[in-house]
């Protein structure tokens, strides 16, 4: 059981609880395109009051914190069903960030790409990976070249933000990396 100051809602008997994350900044215009929320746990309302309520933890993924935000849980409608289409339009955009934070990631990773309903991305399109060129050397020549960009892999979004949407990556035929390219199928 825990204590929480100012919580929003008096009707609500279910909420979740998040940690504010880090700032997900678009990595070619630097534009702030929001925070990430670490999802912590979920708590039932206990005796709601107008400055201090007590709820109690029902489910933790992580220990809930003094920061930490309250949120009223999202009612839980059936299993959501994906019908898998490409983009009506083309689009171009990157991997930003990885479920876990791990900087390489293969298929059934989650993900997040800096394209989201202003750019008309809706749930279920699937993006195209392509591996970002690398920069080499010639060992003949001594120039610097610029490797091909390949097809990596794919992914679906399944959840879409203004700017930011989180997919699944439903094939990979090599790592993936953050930076790696995005488009329309």
């Amino acid at each position: 059981k825990f204590y929480a100051r100012t919580v929003p809602n008096a009707e609500a008997e279910i909420y979740q609880v998040y940690r504010p994350g880090t700032k997900i900044l678009d990595p070619e215009t630097r534009e702030l395109l929001g925070y990430e929320a670490i999802y912590v746990a979920d708590a039932r309302m206990l005796r709601w009051q107008e400055d201090v309520s007590k709820l109690e933890v029902t489910h933790s993924a992580e220990e809930i914190t003094p920061g930490d935000r309250l949120r009223e849980a999202p009612t839980t409608d059936s299993l959501p069903y994906y019908f898998p289409t490409p983009p009506e339009k083309d689009v171009k955009g990157v991997i930003l960030s990885s479920h876990n934070g791990v900087s390489e990631m293969g298929t059934y990773a989650i993900v997040s790409v800096n394209l989201g309903a202003e750019d008309d991305m809706k749930t279920g399109h699937v993006l195209r990976i392509e591996r970002q060129p690398l920069t080499k050397r010639d060992p003949v020549t001594n120039k610097l070249y610029d490797t091909p960009r390949e097809d990596s892999g794919l992914i679906m979004v399944f959840k879409v933000f203004e700017k930011v949407s989180y997919g699944l990556v439903m094939k990979s035929t090599r790592s993936l990396h953050i930076g790696d390219v995005v488009v329309t199928p």
